[in-house]
C-alpha cells in the first residue's frame, strides 16, 4: 500500500508506504510488512526498490527529499531486528535516511513504552520537523495530555532531537501532514476528538482540525528615538539598516526598511546586542537576556532606541543587471539607499549603452534625452533602499560590450561621493543560466588574481524558470574562512527579505512571501539578486584562494546550485596575466562611454594613472595631484581600455570605453 509520493530530480518519482510481499517487484522482505521504497522513471518503470524494517509490523507513511538528493522516510516500526535497533516500546517513530540509491544512512527509533507513529515530515533550516502521534508517557516523550496526543519535533540532519512539542486534549489527535507555509512558521491537518486544551470549537465526535504554528523567533524595532528617552513613542520611526547579534553563535541580521529585525531561534538562553555603527549610538540598554521556550514561543519587544550624533549625508547608487541574452530583453535594477543619518531627496541619472533600446521602468522617468533616464525620489529616510526595475530590449549581436553608468545627487555636501556613482559592463551572450554568482573584482586568468586588501562584492542572480508562482526563495551562502567577517556588508537585494549570519558562517537570505512569477507569465519580474561585500583577512599568504557557491531554494524545491567563484590573493599580479586580461571592478571611472575626460571620484588623492589599450599595452602613464580633477583622454583612438591606478594606499582597476 502506498501512502507518499513525491517527483526526483530527474523528473523520476520515489514513494513509500508497506508490503506484505516478498515475490513480483518485492524483494528484500525482512517479515511482516516492511517499509516499501521505490524509485521510478518518469514513465514508471522501477529502478531500485528497498524494503526497510525487522520481522513485525514496518510502514511508511512519508518520504521527502532531502538537501543532499537522498530522502527522509517517516513512518513506524514494532520490529528490534533487521534493520531495527534501539526499539522503546510498543511501536517507535521510525526515520529512515536514504542516499540517492535507496541506501540507509542513518535511522533511529523515537518514542517510550506505549504506541508512537511518525506521520509526516519537513525540511527546517538546521534539520528535520516530524510530525508524529503519541500515547507515551515515558522514553523520549514528555509533555503528554491525555489518550493520544500529536508530537511535534525538531532532529538535526544526523537524528538527534533537537526540541520537542506536544499538541492535544483529553481525547484523541491524530494528524496526516505537516508542510512549511512560510519561512517563519508550518501548517499541519488532522483531526480531534478532544474539546479542550488546544482544541475548542470541536462540532461533534471527531472534527477535521487546521493548525498554524510559527516557529520560535525574537524580533523588535530599531527605532529613531528623537526624544531620547528610551521608549518607542508615537511618531518615532523604524530605521533601516543597522545590525543586531544573538548569542550564542554569535548569529547577525540587520534592520528592514521599517526597522524591524528578526531572528529565527533555537530553544534555550539568549543574548540580542545592538552592534553601535557609523554615526548611531543606543539610547537604552544595548543588549537583552531572553530563555526562550519550546512551545513555539515568540519575542516581538526586544526594541532598541537610536540617535544620530551629527546630520549627515550621505546616499548611494549601484547598477544589477540580469544576463543580456542577443534579441530578448534584460533588467536593471537601479538600486539606491540612505548611508547617511537625514532624510532626503533627488534625482538619479542612468546613461545606458546606447546599444540598449529603452522598454520601461517600474518608477515613470522624470525626462528621457536619447541614451540618458533621470528619475526623482524623495523622503528617502536613513538606510531605506529601494529599487527600480527597468527593462530593455538587447540587439541580436552577441559578442558585443555594453556599458551603462548611473549617478545619484545630490553631490554637494554628500560626505562619500565615490558610492555615488556606479557603472555596470556586460557582454552580449546567445545563452545563459539565469541562478548564477558574480564576484567584483572577477580578477585575471581563472584563478582570480586580485592583489592583498581588495575587497570582494558578490552578487547572487536567480529567476523562476517554473510553472507557477513562487512563494518564498531561500538563499543559502557559506563565507570562505579567509574573509573576514567583521567587514561583511549587505549592499542590496531586489525585494523586502529578511537574513542572518548564522554560526559556522552560513549567510542566508529569506525572501518571505516574494510571490515571484514565472517568467512565462512576467518575465522582467520573474528575477532577483542579493548583493553584499566582504573584506580579506589580514594577513593571508601569497595564493591564497577564496571559493564561493551559492544555494538557492524555490519554494520546497531541491537547491539550485549556482557556479563557484574564485579569487586568488597575491602581493603583485602574474605579468602575464596581467597584460592578457582586462576585468570588471566595482571602482568607478565615470563618465562611461567618455569623450575627452575621465575622472575617478577620488577627490584630494594623489597617485599615479596608467591606461591600457586593449593589446595590454600602456598607452598613457602619468602622475595626477589631485585624482578628482580627472584626466584628459581627448586624443586617445575609440575603444576599451583598462586603468590602473595607484596610490599611496590602494591600487583600483577599472575599464572604459572611448
Amino acid at each position: 500500500m502506498g501512502y507518499s509520493i513525491i517527483q526526483t530530480e530527474d523528473s523520476g518519482f520515489v514513494f513509500t508506504g508497506f508490503t506484505l510481499s516478498n515475490n513480483g517487484d518485492v524483494s528484500g522482505n525482512h517479515g511482516a510488512s516492511d517499509i516499501w521504497v521505490v524509485k521510478t522513471s518518469q514513465t514508471g518503470v522501477i529502478e531500485w526498490q528497498k524494503c526497510l524494517g525487522g520481522s513485525n509490523q514496518d510502514e511508511g507513511y512519508s518520504i521527502i527529499a532531502t538537501t543532499d538528493s537522498g530522502y527522509l522516510v517517516t513512518g513506524f516500526s514494532s520490529s528490534t531486528n533487521g534493520d531495527v535497533a534501539g526499539n522503546n516500546g510498543v511501536q517507535d517513530v521510525w526515520i529512515n535516511k536514504l542516499d540517492i540509491t535507496g541506501n540507509i544512512e542513518w535511522n533511529r527509533c523515537y518514542g517510550g513504552s506505549m504506541s508512537d507513529v511518525g506521520l509526516s515530515a519537513m525540511l527546517t533550516g538546521n534539520g528535520y520537523r516530524i510530525l508524529s502521534s503519541t500515547s507515551s508517557f515515558d522514553g523520549d516523550v514528555s509533555g503528554f495530555h491525555d489518550f493520544i496526543d500529536l508530537w511535534i519535533k525538531e532532529i538535526s540532519l544526523t537524528g538527534d532531537i533537537l526540541n520537542s512539542n506536544y499538541i492535544g486534549g483529553s481525547y484523541l489527535e491524530d494528524a496526516h501532514n505537516i508542510i512549511p507555509v512560510s519561512t517563519w512558521g508550518f501548517l499541519i491537518t488532522g483531526n480531534t476528538q478532544s474539546t479542550d486544551s488546544y482544541m475548542f470549537n470541536n462540532h461533534g465526535l471527531s472534527d477535521i482540525f487546521i493548525a498554524f504554528f510559527k516557529i520560535p523567533s525574537i524580533s523588535g524595532v530599531i527605532f529613531h528615538d528623537l526624544n531620547e528617552n528610551g521608549l518607542k513613542d508615537t511618531g518615532e520611526p523604524g530605521i533601516a539598516g543597522h545590525m543586531v547579534k544573538m548569542e550564542p553563535g554569535p548569529v547577525y541580521t540587520y534592520s528592514n526598511n521599517q526597522g524591524i529585525y528578526y531572528f529565527h531561534s533555537d530553544t534555550g538562553n539568549r543574548v540580542i546586542t545592538y552592534v553601535q555603527q557609523g554615526y548611531w549610538h543606543s539610547t537604552v540598554t544595548p543588549s537583552y537576556s531572553i530563555y526562550v521556550d519550546s512551545t513555539l514561543h515568540q519575542v516581538d519587544t526586544c526594541h532598541f532606541g537610536i540617535i544620530a550624533s551629527a546630520g549627515i549625508l550621505d546616499v548611494a547608487v549601484s547598477i544589477i543587471g540580469s544576463p543580456v541574452v542577443a534579441g530578448f530583453t534584460t533588467n536593471y535594477f537601479l538600486n539606491y539607499q540612505n548611508h547617511g543619518t537625514i532624510t532626503t531627496g533627488g534625482t538619479i541619472q542612468l546613461d545606458y549603452d546606447p546599444l540598449l533600446t529603452y522598454n520601461s521602468s517600474s518608477m515613470p522617468p522624470l525626462s528621457q534625452s536619447g541614451n540618458s533616464l533621470v528619475f526623482e525620489y524623495d523622503t528617502l529616510a536613513p538606510g531605506v533602499q529601494r529599487n527600480i526595475l527597468i527593462t530593455f530590449d538587447v540587439p541580436v549581436s552577441a559578442g558585443d560590450t555594453l556599458v551603462s553608468t548611473a549617478v545619484i545627487n545630490p553631490l554637494s555636501g554628500d560626505v562619500n561621493t565615490i558610492n555615488n556613482f556606479d557603472s555596470l559592463q556586460q557582454i552580449i551572450v546567445s545563452g545563459f543560466d539565469p541562478n548564477d554568482k558574480l564576484v567584483e573584482p572577477a580578477g585575471y586568468e581563472q584563478w582570480g588574481f586580485i592583489e592583498h586588501g581588495e575587497r570582494l562584492t558578490y552578487t547572487v542572480r536567480f529567476q523562476n524558470t517554473g510553472t507557477w508562482t513562487t512563494y518564498n526563495v531561500i538563499i543559502r551562502d557559506t563565507i570562505d574562512a579567509s574573509l573576514d567577517l567583521g567587514t561583511l556588508q549587505i549592499e542590496s537585494y531586489s525585494h523586502h527579505a529578511t537574513w542572518q549570519l548564522n554560526y559556522g558562517r552560513e549567510l542566508v537570505f529569506t525572501f518571505d512571501s516574494i510571490m515571484l512569477p514565472h517568467s512565462s507569465a512576467n518575465e522582467p519580474a520573474s528575477h532577483g539578486f542579493i548583493r553584499y561585500s566582504v573584506s580579506p583577512l589580514s594577513p593571508l599568504a601569497d595564493y591564497t584562494e577564496v571559493h564561493n557557491t551559492a544555494y538557492i531554494y524555490f519554494d520546497f524545491n531541491l537547491p539550485v546550485e549556482t557556479n563557484t567563484t574564485v579569487n586568488t590573493f597575491v602581493t603583485n599580479i602574474p605579468v602575464a596575466a596581467e597584460s592578457q586580461n582586462i576585468i570588471p571592478s566595482d571602482f568607478l571611472v565615470f563618465p562611461n562611454p567618455a569623450v575627452n575626460f575621465i575622472n575617478f571620484g577620488l577627490n584630494n588623492e594623489r597617485g599615479r594613472v596608467n591606461i591600457y589599450d586593449n593589446t595590454g599595452r600602456c598607452v598613457e602613464s602619468i602622475s595626477v595631484d589631485n585624482l578628482g580633477e580627472g584626466v584628459n583622454i581627448s586624443h586617445l583612438n575609440k575603444g576599451y581600455y583598462q586603468v590602473r591606478i595607484e596610490t599611496e594606499t590602494s591600487v583600483f582597476r577599472t575599464g572604459f570605453v572611448k
